[in-house]
C-alpha cells in the first residue's frame, strides 16, 4: 500500500504530516473544483471528470519491492504519479463528495443528489473505469477505489440504488469483482489481500448476488486465520517501521468483513485489535515493536473506529482507544470519505445479503 491518509471532509483542517500532504495534494483541486452543492434554486450536478478504463499506478518508495515495506517515498516517483493518482481518483472524489452532500440534504435535493450519483455511476461504468489494470498497484488501487463507490452506493436509498443499478453497471461491478478475485486467488494474504475480500463483499451486497459474498467470506476466513496467539499478522510484521500502520490497515477490512458476516470469530480480531492499541499507546515498547523496531505513525488511524467492536477487557486501552477515536475526523477516502458512513454501508450491507439469502 502507498501510504494512505484520507482526510477530505469535516477534520481537513487539522495539521497533516508531510505524507499527508504529499497524498491530498491531487485530489484537493477537484475538490474545490466540485464545490458547488446545493443552493436556493435546487442542487445542480457538479461536472464530471475525465473517466478512463486506463490506470498506470506505480510505486512512490524506493526499494524493489512494489510494496511500502521500504517506507521511504521516492520524491521524484512521487511527483510523477501526482497527475496520474488525481485522474484516476478524481471520480470517487466527485462520488464522496457527492455522498457528503446526498447525506446533509433535504428531501427534495436527496433526490436531486441521487440523481447525480446515478449518473455518475452510469458514466464510471459506461467508460469501463479501473478495468484495465496492469500492475499490482494497480490493483491494489482499484480495490480500494471500489470499495468507496460501492459504500456510496449502500448509503443512497432503496428507489436511487435501484435506478444506478442499471444492466450496464452491474456488468461493470461484477465483472471488476470477478477479475480481482481471480488475480487475488493466488496472492499472499496480507492487506490488499483483505481490502479485494471487502470490496468483494460489497460488491455482492449491492448486486444481491451471494456468488460474490461466498468470494470474499473466503478471503475473510483465510485473513482471520493469519493472526497468531499474540495477535499479529506474519505478512504485516515483516514490513519493518510501517508494521503497526499496516496492522491496523490490515484489520480494517477483516473487521467491516466480519461486521458484515458476524461469523463469530472476534475472538482473533480482539487479539488483532488488543496488539494494535499496545503498539499505539505503548510505542516502541508494543509488541509489534519488539519484534519490528520502532514505528513511524499511522496514517490509519481515523479506521480505528471500527475496531471499537473488538475491544479487550482492559481499562486503559479501553481508554487509550476512546481519547484516540475522539480526535480523529470521520474521514477516510478509501471508506467513502466517512468512517460512520461506512459503518451504515455494512448494516446496509448485512440487511441486504440476509434477505438475499432468505428469498
Amino acid at each position: 500500500m502507498d501510504r494512505i491518509v484520507d482526510n477530505t471532509g469535516a477534520g481537513a483542517h487539522r495539521r497533516f504530516s508531510r505524507g499527508a500532504r504529499l497524498f491530498l495534494a491531487p485530489f484537493l483541486l477537484p475538490l474545490l473544483l466540485c464545490a458547488g452543492g446545493a443552493s436556493a434554486a435546487g442542487y445542480s450536478c457538479p461536472r464530471t471528470p475525465g473517466i478512463s478504463p486506463e490506470m498506470g499506478i506505480v510505486s512512490r518508495y524506493y526499494g524493489p519491492s512494489v510494496d511500502a515495506t521500504f517506507s521511504t517515498m521516492n520524491p521524484r516517483a512521487v511527483d510523477q504519479q501526482k497527475p496520474v493518482r488525481a485522474r484516476v481518483a478524481a471520480p470517487v472524489v466527485l462520488l464522496n463528495r457527492l455522498a457528503d452532500d446526498y447525506s446533509r440534504a433535504d428531501d427534495l435535493d436527496r433526490r436531486e443528489v441521487g440523481e447525480c450519483i446515478s449518473g455518475l455511476v452510469h458514466e464510471m461504468a459506461r467508460h469501463a473505469y479501473l478495468t484495465q489494470p496492469k500492475s499490482k498497484e494497480d490493483r491494489y488501487y482499484r480495490d480500494w477505489l471500489m470499495v468507496a463507490t460501492l459504500t456510496t452506493l449502500l448509503g443512497i436509498d432503496d428507489d436511487h440504488l435501484d435506478k444506478a443499478l442499471d444492466s450496464r453497471t452491474r456488468e461493470w461491478i461484477s465483472g471488476a469483482a470477478a477479475e480481482s478475485e481471480a488475480f487475488f486467488r493466488s496472492q499472499p494474504p496480507d492487506n490488499h489481500y483483505y481490502w479485494n475480500g471487502l470490496s468483494l463483499i460489497l460488491s455482492g451486497a449491492v448486486l444481491r448476488d451471494t456468488s460474490i459474498e461466498d468470494a470474499g467470506k473466503r478471503v475473510l476466513s483465510r485473513g482471520i486465520s493469519q493472526i497468531n496467539e499474540q495477535g499479529m499478522l506474519p505478512a504485516e510484521v515483516a514490513r519493518g517501521k510501517r508494521a503497526t500502520h499496516y496492522h491496523l490497515f490490515a484489520a480494517i477490512p477483516l473487521a467491516a468483513m466480519d461486521h458484515v458476516e458476524g461469523v463469530g470469530k472476534q475472538a482473533a480480531l480482539s487479539r488483532l485489535t488488543r496488539a494494535i492499541l499496545l503498539d499505539l499507546s505503548e510505542g516502541k515498547a508494543g509488541p509489534i515493536a519488539k519484534i519490528a523496531g520502532p514505528q513511524d505513525p499511522s496514517e490509519s488511524l481515523p479506521g480505528l473506529r471500527l475496531l471499537g467492536r473488538y475491544l479487550p477487557e482492559d481499562r486503559a486501552l479501553k481508554s487509550f482507544y476512546l481519547a484516540t477515536i475522539a480526535e480523529q475526523p470521520d474521514s477516510f477516502f478509501f471508506l467513502g470519505g466517512s468512517v460512520k458512513r461506512f459503518e451504515s454501508a455494512l448494516d446496509r450491507s448485512r440487511a441486504r445479503l440476509q434477505g438475499t439469502r432468505a428469498e
